[in-house]
């Protein structure tokens, strides 16, 4: 996304931050930012950072009548999680084979370099913390070689850790402020801008300035492989889902439409493990335990372990029938457990895995959804599936990589409005079948209905109101 601003006619808004390019002028050995770099090699000139190091940046209105800067048009840029407006006639240089892209000034030397990183090691406390982002960097060995100092600091309510140095565009010095910005869950955002001072044709400098001056983060483009999903894969049976001081939970094998799974409590208390969610071949259904009591063999989404024992029960699914499964393919489940106090102690992710290695989900459709569609945007289709047991059905199929909850909302049936407790929470990938309940229908009928969609964030938005013929 451009947005294009004009300079000679604008009083730009944009805050500059106070940063020095100059004074790093020992040439190191040469970083060629022409290639593809996951993580260069040295470091800052301070092994770890406090308290004490952290900087706020400061503040003054720019840019300046006379400058290189004020003189230019200028449009904004989004890459990868942080945005910035850069001057209109620079040139994009994009590089195949890394995801780093180079604005280059066409009157100087000068230029802005961008690369993204995906980093799942670096923690949410390291992420949120500028002291402790700049020390992850640090250690992981971020820090270009060249680098002289760096500092953590913020920027507006963005951490953000920036270091000055001297880095080599071939054989070139170039003085360098390097911006280092945590985006999403897992990235990284690379940001130098690269001041060329012993050319002749040299700039003023009041490009890169202005460039700082705009960048924050960007919530729009941050990439989705920076988004902690909540999914995991863990292969191939058997797998453990859960092993901690508390509890250890294994799924053994399968038997017929039932998996086997062993429990131990660890503690010298009951804990009630609780089945939140699950899936069996792409299809969201819903999931039961299984197991002995007194002789008695029971079903619920609640068992409760002893103190100290170690159990076997089964996990299966109640409706297997309304999507005609036969054969478990690939399950996902999603359990927590709490103790006496009824505190969660533990909730999994949506955990993915396996019956054997070959699995393909076009093997194991038993159901297919119909063609008629009754609303469709870019994460969710919801396709009407017609009159079960005197009830309306659809099916909702998530387009995306994240949960998504439907509901139907402002039914009426024939023209008379209808109370309904209907809804659907649907996986990545997944489909589920939504019965509108507490609606009594025949064929023949029309209802009108639309539907509340809840993304995993919380964000909600509501549909149309769509007429269907039942």
């Amino acid at each position: 996304m451009y947005k294009r601003m004009n300079n000679k006619k604008l009083l730009i808004s944009f805050f500059i931050m106070i940063l020095v390019l100059t004074g790093c002028t020992d040439k190191k050995a040469p970083v060629e930012v022409d290639d593809a770099i996951s993580a260069a090699s040295g470091q800052a000139s301070s092994d770890s950072f406090n308290s004490a190091d952290y900087e706020e940046d400061d503040n003054m209105a720019g840019p300046k009548e006379g400058t290189s800067a004020y003189e230019l048009d200028w449009i904004e840029i989004a890459y990868n999680g942080i945005s910035l407006y850069i001057p209109s006639e620079w040139e994009l240089v994009d590089y195949e084979d890394a995801d780093m892209v180079r604005y280059q000034d066409t009157q100087s030397p000068d230029c802005i370099v961008l690369a993204y990183y995906n980093d799942p090691d670096i923690s949410k406390e390291q992420r949120e913390d500028a002291v402790l982002f700049g020390n992850a960097l640090i250690d992981r060995g971020y820090m270009r070689q060249g680098t002289k100092k760096g500092v953590p600091a913020v920027n507006g309510s963005n951490i953000v850790f920036k270091a000055i140095g001297t880095l080599y565009i071939e054989e070139d010095p170039y003085q360098a402020l390097m911006y280092y910005y945590p985006v999403g869950d897992y990235g990284i955002v690379e940001a130098l801008f690269m001041h060329a001072n012993d050319v002749d044709n040299k700039s003023d400098r009041s490009c890169l300035e202005m460039a700082i001056s705009t960048m924050e983060v960007d919530d729009e483009s941050v990439p989705e492989d920076s988004k902690d999903l909540g999914i995991q894969d863990l292969g191939t049976l058997p797998v453990t889902l859960l092993d901690n001081d508390e509890m250890t939970l294994t799924v053994t094998g399968v038997v017929e439409d039932r998996l086997t799974v062993s429990i131990a409590n660890k503690t010298d208390e009951e804990l009630n493990l609780s089945l939140d969610a699950m899936s069996i071949n792409g299809y969201d259904v819903d999931g039961t335990w299984i197991y002995d009591f007194d002789g008695y063999e029971f079903d619920s989404s609640l068992y409760t372990v002893d103190a100290g024992s170690e159990d076997e029960i089964y996990l299966t699914a109640s409706d297997l029938d309304t999507y005609n499964i036969k054969e478990l393919g690939r399950v996902g489940i999603v359990f927590y457990y709490y103790g006496s106090d009824y505190k969660t102690r533990f909730r999994s992710d949506y955990l993915l895995f396996d019956m054997a290695d070959d699995y393909e989900q076009e093997d194991y459709m038993s159901y297919e959804p119909s063609d008629d569609v009754v609303y469709q945007d870019d994460k969710i289709m919801i396709t009407y599936e017609g009159v079960m047991d005197n009830t309306a059905c659809f099916m909702v199929q998530n387009l995306s990589n994240e949960r998504f909850d439907v509901s139907g909302s402002k039914i009426s049936i024939d023209g008379e409005y209808q109370d309904n407790m209907s809804s659907a929470t649907v996986y990545p990938g997944n489909m589920r079948m939504m019965a509108i309940d507490d609606v009594e229908v025949e064929s023949g009928m029309t209802m009108m209905i639309s539907f509340s969609i809840k993304d995993s964030n919380g964000s909600r938005y509501s549909t149309d109101t769509y007429s269907v013929d039942l």
